[in-house]
Parts: C-alpha cells; structure tokens; sequence
C-alpha cells in the first residue's frame, strides 16, 4: 500500500509544477525582445486561449466517438 501512497503524493506534484507555468515569463522576454510590444503579447496569449477553449469541445466529441487513443495520435 505504501507503493501506491508515493504515487499519489507524486501525482500531485507533478500536477502542481504542470499547472505554474513557469515557462510564461520566460516566453514574454523572449517575444519582448523579439520586438513585441506588451499589448501585443497579451493580444496573442487571448488569442491563444481563446482558440484552446474553441478546440477543446470538438476534440472532446472526436474523443468520445473514435477513442482516448485515437484522439492523442491525431493530435500528436
């Protein structure tokens, strides 16, 4: 049972780091000294989270009917 408890304890962790987004302020630098300005940068992160959440009810519904699996590999 012990295994099991470290899995789970680990499983959080790694859900933590994979939700800071550490790499956001690392990419604003990037695209501000690759000439962008701020309002441009969150025009593109808007942009960007708009068509994520547009995308995610059809690969949902593509999911549900095809499979998990089959689902990844396209997307992959």
């Amino acid at each position: 049972m012990k295994f099991f408890q470290n899995n789970i304890q680990k499983f959080y962790v790694i859900h933590c780091l994979r939700a800071s987004f550490f790499a956001i302020p690392i990419m604003v630098l990037f695209w501000k000294d690759n000439g962008l300005s701020l309002t441009e940068i969150m025009l593109l992160q808007s942009l960007y989270s708009i068509i994520t959440v547009i995308l995610e009810v059809p690969s949902g519904y593509f999911a549900d009917i095809y499979g998990r699996k089959m689902s990844l590999i396209i997307a992959g």
